[in-house]
């Protein structure tokens, strides 16, 4: 009964905190002239996800902390309290809505904390492991901020020492710490890899239509390439490029996210199916996060995606969402008796399939050959991930090969924009590069076959491995 009671508390936050959402974006739809989105609703989303997918102290952590800030936030502007249809109808009731959400998730929050013990064993194992994994979670960071962006050295920063090293620390809130809650919400819940990709892929879309809103911006930052490759692929019902979503969603997917914690879990095998982080860790990552998120949301230029791109954006993020819960959740298929590719081979497939993925012209033909090859690749890692000898090791060359990619590309184009010197910028190509190689060696070295609790089918050795 305990079980169900906190199942049931947890859902209702859950539902507080999307009926909060719900009520925001419906008061701010109603307002003329229209405001800038409201951070509020993204912050409400978030905490939401949390509450869902990590376990019941994250969440009740997470929809406290959300429902307050946004409730703070409205009680400064006055809002809350308006609770009359004296501005319209929407807008009457979208307020009735958030407050009601507000209160709901404020209460939820506060019992799940209040009913939470947590397990002696996993303090034990939390005190004796903590430096290891501290290394991990910041090599985890790090790695992100770079596969995310330093490594394709397109902007201004590169070859700029004082510059990158702000970078590495934004975007380690802005990239690792997804990626960082991401691997714990799945081990968490003993979800694999499948369950992994499909939360990067919520992640990403969320970052590059409802953060960023790159994907529908008609400028941006002034590159002078934009509109050119924009409009080769545009979907005017839509309002973004094909060749644009290609790059970005997946990209976030691969290089931000699931690249780096292939590599980082691979450093120490025997402990990656372990959660990585407690309570405090979880807070202070989601907070990072929160913060990163609300810096870019408040640029003038995350603010190109319209009402009904945020809110299909929205709906791709929840369906993501959902097919990481049925596919962490789902029977597993039995694994088949073939024998794993080699290192050096797995490496170099994904090497290549990555650059012919990111090196095609930007159009429709472009595109067609990217899809293409994602497909193809996805295809061929789901079938040899099946083999019983499939390994950390493998895992970690497919992310190698991606990085490296990434990496080596990246010699062939100067940044996108502003100026630096040839030196810096061949300097910062090196150094970046040698940073993946020296995390991909650590992690080739370390990692080796593992089989999980008895556990079969896809990317099943290590959990989902691929």
């Amino acid at each position: 009964m305990a079980g169900e009671r906190g199942e049931l508390v947890r859902t209702t936050l859950v539902a507080g905190l999307a009926l909060a959402a719900t009520g925001l974006a419906v008061a701010w739809s109603a307002t003329e002239p229209r405001p800038s989105f409201p951070v509020g609703v993204v912050i409400l989303l978030a905490a939401a996800a949390v509450a869902l997918f990590a376990g019941r102290l994250a969440g009740g952590l997470a929809g406290l902390a959300a429902s307050g800030l946004v409730c703070l936030k409205l009680l400064g502007s006055g809002e809350i309290g308006q609770l009359s249809f004296t501005d319209g109808a929407a807008t009457g009731t979208g307020r009735w809505l958030q407050t009601v959400g507000l209160l709901t998730a404020a209460v939820s929050g506060a019992a799940i904390l209040a009913g939470c013990r947590s397990a002696e064993k996993d303090k034990e194992r939390t005190r004796s492991d903590r430096p290891a994994r501290v290394a991990q979670i910041a090599g985890l960071l790090v790695l992100s901020a770079i596969g995310a962006e330093l490594l394709a050295a397109y902007d201004d920063s590169t070859g700029r020492p004082a510059e990158l090293l702000f970078s590495v620390v934004f975007f380690a809130g802005l990239y690792g710490a997804p990626a960082l809650l991401i691997r714990e919400t799945a081990r968490r819940n003993e979800w694999g890899w499948p369950a992994i990709i499909a939360l990067a892929f919520a992640w990403g879309i969320a970052q590059a239509a409802v953060i960023d809103q790159s994907l529908f911006s008609l400028e941006y930052r002034d590159i002078e390439s934009w509109n050119e490759s924009l409009q080769l692929t545009f979907i005017e019902p839509l309002g973004f490029s094909v060749v644009n979503a290609l790059n970005f969603i997946p990209g976030h997917v691969i290089f931000s996210f699931c690249a780096p914690i292939a590599i980082a879990e691979a450093w120490r095998p025997r402990t990656a199916h372990n959660p990585w982080l407690g309570l405090p860790g979880t807070a202070v990552t989601a907070g990072a996060y929160s913060l990163t998120a609300v810096l870019v949301l408040r640029d003038p230029e995350s603010h190109s995606a319209s009402l009904g791109q945020l809110m299909g954006s929205l709906i791709g993020v929840a369906l993501c969402a959902g097919v990481a819960v049925w596919s962490g959740r789902r029977h597993r298929s039995r694994q088949r008796e073939q024998r794993a590719p080699g290192l050096p081979l797995t490496m170099t497939v994904s090497f290549i399939l990555l650059t012919a993925a990111v090196t095609g012209p930007q159009n429709w033909l472009g595109a067609a050959i990217t899809t293409t090859v994602f497909a193809v690749g996805t295809a061929a890692l789901v079938h040899v991930s099946r083999s019983p000898h499939w390994s950390f090791s493998h895992a970690a060359a497919v992310a190698t090969g991606a990085l490296l990619s990434r990496g080596v590309v990246a010699f062939l184009y100067y940044p996108l924009v502003g100026e630096t010197s040839a030196a810096r910028k061949y300097s910062h190509n090196v150094v970046m590069l040698a940073i993946v190689i020296v995390a991909a060696w650590l992690a080739l070295v370390r990692a080796g076959p593992v089989i999980t609790k008895g556990k079969t089918g896809r990317f099943a050795n290590d959990e989902g491995s691929a």
